[in-house]
Parts: structure tokens; sequence; C-alpha cells
């Protein structure tokens, strides 16, 4: 069963959320940092890439204009890396071939404890 949590904390002006990741095995922390990567009307979007040692990972949005709300500020995208490392987005069966939206600090725990397993990871190309 996995266990998570957020503190939300800043480092110079960037946000940084750190999660801390429990599973069976071990437990992880990761800190995200968030780096603005566009205006809109709304404000700035943020986005933070972690990188699995599995060459998977996820890019995490949050701000005004993202599939976020006040209570599910994260919305996020399965990554796989290239050696050279750029990364494609793929949609995973248990994404619903989609980006994953709309999400808690603890679902994005979740979705990065199932990322980094390679867990349930039959990607579609996009």
């Amino acid at each position: 069963m996995v266990v998570s949590s957020s503190l939300l904390r800043s480092l110079g002006s960037l946000p940084v959320v750190i999660f801390a990741v429990f599973n069976q095995q071990n437990m992880t922390n990761l800190d995200l940092v968030f780096k603005p990567i566009g205006e809109n009307s709304r404000g700035t979007v943020l986005q933070a890439i972690v990188r699995f040692e599995n060459n998977l990972g996820l890019s995490v949005l949050c701000g005004p204009g993202t599939l976020t709300s006040a209570d599910r500020p994260y919305e996020a995208a399965v990554i796989s890396f290239s050696p050279d490392g750029t990364y494609t987005i793929i949609y995973p069966e248990y994404a619903h071939n989609d980006v994953l939206a709309f999400l808690t600090a603890e679902q994005l725990s979740e979705y990065m404890v199932k990322v980094s397993a390679g867990t349930h990871i039959t990607p579609l190309k996009a």
C-alpha cells in the first residue's frame, strides 16, 4: 500500500514540492522543482520533470490553464527518455491514453511509484 505526503516550500523564488513516497520496499524523497514554462492571461504555468532509473518519468504541471483545480493542483504526463536526454509523452493504459489530470499530492505520489517501478506500463505512443 502506498502512503504519501507532501510539503510545499520555496527555493529562492521557485516553489518546491517535497514528496515522501512510501512503498513496501523503501521510502524515497523526491524534490520536484517547478520552473515557469509559460504565461497566459491568468498567470504562470509551472513544470517539474522527474526522471527515474528506468528512463521513464513524469512531467508535472500546475498553475492556471492546466487540468487542475484548487484541491487537485497537479497535472502529469508519463514520459519516456531517449539516451540523449530528450523525452516523449507516452500514454499508459492506466492513464486511459491521456495525461493524468486533477491529481492530489497523494495521487501524484502513487503515480510516481507506478512509473518508477514500471508498473502497468504498456505505453501507447502519442
